[in-house]
């Protein structure tokens, strides 16, 4: 979504916003408020996201409303660990468990479990993180449901990647290949060969890796999904970075941070701009290298990840003075 279309959809959540409150319409009301918090997300506003859910969250326990309940806490301790307040995340996480099992939901309450084992992951409890996938992952399989299920194997298979077992990484990922293959998923599919592709990268197999790299790249253009299409860009851009094409490696990732910037997506441009900066800056290049850091900084200071924005503090002061 293009950043005038996102600003177009929030404008009309806005009006219908409006309406409801006119109408006393609390539940709609709520549920228009997770809406517009979910496109301030979106745009790198996490605070202001915060509060539209929390508002959104009291409603719901006034109105009884358990299940509409439990998204919101969902939502909200998906902040909390974007930020890296991953205990408050997972404290969160846990309520909003128990409420789904109060109510006899299966499948929320297994992509509560997939929430909870990222956290874990993050923590560098991976023992715990694939015991939560794999009961997940029964679950998927006990509702017969495909796509969830290829989804979670992508999540063991990256918890392989983090033990070393790239081997059986590479199988998983394969097998969600062939499910989003038989789904006609080509996006899912564009993902997981994506992943496939980092693990060759790891291997030392770059020209295998590009080849997969190229072959997403292909279908995201495609399905017009601009915001796939710049994510690999980044990655193949990485990709030659690591092989010292450095001006190769630039063009990929100026025309990711381009479409990043197009879309108004905060996150994908202070993390591209990190890559995008430091090698403006070590081609000569450092009066726009410094532009696109600085843009970094201050994005992830909106998004609450202090730790990057001062990593990026560090760079910039590393710099010759008379580049600064």
């Amino acid at each position: 979504m293009h950043r005038g279309d996102v600003d177009e959809a929030l404008d009309f959540l806005k009006g219908m916003l409006a309406v409801f409150e006119q109408l006393g319409d609390k539940r709609s009301r709520a549920g228009t408020l997770g809406d517009i918090a979910r496109i301030y997300v979106d745009k790198g506003d996490v605070d202001e996201a915060l509060k539209l859910h929390n508002e959104a969250l009291e409603v719901f326990e006034q109105l009884g409303d358990r299940r509409a309940r439990a998204v919101a806490l969902g939502d909200i301790a998906r902040i909390y660990a974007s930020r890296g307040n991953v205990d408050e995340a997972l404290k969160i996480h846990n309520e909003e468990l128990e409420v789904y099992e109060q109510l006899g939901d299966r499948r929320a309450r297994a992509v509560a479990l997939g929430d909870i084992a990222h956290i874990y992951l993050d923590k560098g409890n991976v023992d715990e993180a694939l015991k939560l996938n794999n009961e997940e992952l029964k679950v998927y399989e006990q509702l017969g449901d495909k796509r969830l299920r290829a989804i979670t194997l992508g999540d063991i298979a990256r918890i392989y990647e983090n033990k070393g077992d790239v081997d059986e990484a590479i199988d998983l990922h394969k097998e969600r290949v062939k499910v989003f293959e038989q789904l006609g998923d080509k996006r899912s599919r564009a993902i997981a060969l994506g992943d496939i592709a980092r693990i060759y990268v790891s291997r030392g197999n770059v020209d295998e890796a590009l080849k997969l790299h190229k072959v997403s790249l292909e279908v995201f253009e495609q399905l017009g999904d601009l915001d796939g299409k710049a994510h690999t860009l980044w990655t193949i851009g990485r990709v030659y970075l690591n092989k010292r094409d450095r001006h190769i490696a630039l063009k990929h990732l100026g025309r990711a941070y381009e479409i990043l910037l197009a879309l108004g997506s905060l996150a994908g441009i202070s993390q591209v701009g990190l890559d995008f900066g430091k090698l403006l800056c070590s081609m000569n290049e450092c009066e726009r290298g410094l532009e696109v850091l600085r843009r970094s900084e201050e994005g992830f200071h909106k998004l609450g990840r202090e730790d990057l924005a001062q990593h990026v503090r560090d760079i910039i002061s590393s710099l010759p003075p008379s580049s600064q």
